[in-house]
């Protein structure tokens, strides 16, 4: 084994360090698409998948004669569900710390081994409380990036490969959006940092008959203007009255051999959609959040954490989403 965390990991934050300075967080991506996406919580049913129906499209109806029957059936059913099969540790996070790195640490535990062995299992969290939240924020983003790489996957695409997003990209969305009859127009854009910028780029320029002041002075691209995204949910402004959010660059999805980025302008979804909920272009369904598992190791002389999430994430209705594909940085 390796990686083990023991009393030399925290070798600064002992009690001299401690009484003086506040560790500080690791930096960390933002969690944008979770909060624009479907989700559906299957915990506690007798069944590792969500499905969700769809009705087809009986399309228009025709016409009919007077005084002869009318012998066109039409059938009333059901179109490809979509099947939200949820895996089994589809983020899974694992440490294992010593007694002696949690005697040392600021603050120490005394009798570190015996709770570790004797008390439940919310006592061993409440020892461990830090690590496991470390340990948690990497499965969350586990879900953030598997939504994230379904951005470039919708049918409808605006764009081109190696080339800069423009303006023209962002209103074709609108068009493609429009054309495919989606669900409902509670829209918003999910572009990349680099996205972001080259739009603003070349709205900021006044000159070859763009009116980039234009545009800016009348509100119409807010997010042209550098606002404080205090909730950290990548919201940035609108443009045209459509949101604007900006995913983690880290978290950016790349195609054609990495030679684009992927954003989408999509309907926003919200709740359940098997129990009434808003429609959006994706979904993410889990079983609970997300599950500790705490196991003591005498061998170590420490314990093991596991932190896992049961989810699945896809695209839930592709009429619902275009995707932005553009030129990576």
């Amino acid at each position: 084994m390796a990686n083990e965390t023991t009393s030399t990991s925290y070798s600064d934050n002992s009690l001299a360090y401690g009484l003086g300075e506040r560790v500080l967080s690791a930096s960390l991506p933002k969690i944008v698409l979770t909060g624009l996406v479907n989700e559906i919580d299957i915990s506690g049913e007798p069944t590792d998948t969500a499905r969700v129906n769809r009705n087809t499209d009986l399309g228009v109806a025709g016409a009919g004669t007077e005084g002869t029957e009318f012998t066109t059936n039409e059938e009333f059913a059901l179109a490809t569900p979509v099947d939200f099969v949820v895996a089994e540790a589809a983020a899974i996070q694992r440490g294992l710390v010593t007694n002696f790195a949690l005697e040392t640490r600021f603050p120490g535990v005394s009798d570190v081994w015996r709770a570790l062995q004797e008390s439940g299992l919310d006592q061993k969290l409440a020892i461990l409380g830090v690590e496991a939240d470390r340990a948690s924020f990497p499965c969350i983003e586990k879900r953030e990036d598997d939504l994230c790489n379904l951005l470039g996957g919708f049918t409808g695409t605006a764009g081109t490969t190696t080339v800069d997003i423009t303006v023209a990209n962002l209103i074709a969305a609108q068009y493609t959006l429009k054309t495919q009859e989606p669900d409902h127009e509670d829209w918003v854009y999910v572009l990349t940092p680099n996205q972001v910028q080259e739009v603003a780029l070349e709205f900021g320029d006044t000159g070859g008959g763009k009116g980039g002041s234009i545009w800016v002075n009348a509100g119409d691209l807010s997010f042209f203007n550098h606002r404080p995204d205090m909730p950290r949910n990548g919201f940035r402004g609108s443009f045209m009255g459509i949101p604007v959010y900006e995913y983690a660059h880290s978290l950016r999805t790349l195609a054609n051999a990495n030679a684009d980025v992927c954003g989408a302008l999509m309907c926003r979804g919200i709740g359940d959609p098997r129990k009434g909920g808003q429609v959006g272009g994706l979904g993410l369904t889990t079983r609970g959040f997300l599950k500790y598992h705490l196991e003591y190791s005498a061998g170590h002389r420490g314990v093991i954490i596991v932190v896992t999430s049961d989810h699945k994430a896809l695209e839930l209705r592709d009429e619902n989403g275009v995707s932005l594909i553009t030129d990576a940085p």
